[in-house]
């Protein structure tokens, strides 16, 4: 029998082979890590539509079906544990072991009303919209409050309420001003003082009975105030 020679040419042939031997090791043991759609060689996972699913339930079936489940929170409308979004998509094939990541609903978001009695209107509303909720406004007359003033709120300051609940404001009302004030009229034809004093919420009482001619005099003076609707009378030239 020909005894087998070791020769530098055949040991570098075999450290060669044993070489790429072991690269193809590796490069298998790569895609079998991978998740790359185009290079793993683990299995085909299509995922189906999980929305609307609860969150125990989904996140279950995906990791049974091989997949890494990552689970974020927001509040939403949906019912808290109830999955309302995922990435990738439903109707996508992934490989096993890729990351799939469902959004759960925490449910809708609670507000606790703020106090707002006692505050301007505009300051409470602005800051009730802020807290993300709905406002209606009721005014009332009270003439020891400042007007716009908020004097009562429904419900009650404390109350966890849900996003875009309606809140009820109780107002005080601006209170009409019952004075006026007496404009210029001296110099003024009898109807042009007329249609003037009607302009500021006054009537005129003119003396004599003359209904043309100038304004030489008017009593009261001008600037002076009278209850709305008030008499001013004219004397004519």
């Amino acid at each position: 029998m020909r005894k087998w020679k070791i020769t530098p040419l055949r040991v570098m042939a075999v450290l060669a082979l044993l070489s790429v031997l072991g690269a193809a090791a590796v490069i298998r043991q790569v895609l079998a890590q991978s998740t790359n759609e185009l290079f793993s060689t683990r299995a085909d996972v299509t995922i189906p539509n999980l929305v609307g699913r609860s969150e125990t339930e989904a996140a279950a079936e995906m990791e049974h079906a091989g997949l890494t489940v990552v689970l974020e929170y927001r509040s939403g409308d949906e019912a808290a544990g109830t999955v309302c979004a995922q990435t990738p998509r439903a109707g996508r094939t992934v490989k096993e072991g890729q990351q799939l990541t469902l959004t759960v609903s925490e449910g809708p978001k609670l507000v606790t009303l703020p106090e707002v009695r006692r505050m301007p209107q505009r300051e409470a509303t602005d800051l009730l919209r802020q807290e993300g909720l709905a406002v209606t406004v009721e005014f009332i007359s009270d003439n020891t409050v400042d007007a716009y003033t908020v004097v009562r709120c429904d419900p009650e300051p404390g109350t966890q309420l849900t996003a875009g609940q309606l809140v009820r404001l109780v107002v005080v009302r601006p209170q009409a001003d019952p004075f006026r004030a007496v404009p210029r009229v001296i110099g003024l034809s009898v109807q042009q003082a007329k249609d003037k004093l009607l302009q500021a919420g006054l009537h005129a009482e003119v003396m004599g009975g003359a209904q043309d001619g100038t304004v030489t005099a008017q009593d009261p003076l001008p600037s002076h105030l009278l209850h709305a609707n008030g008499g001013v009378k004219l004397y004519i030239n």
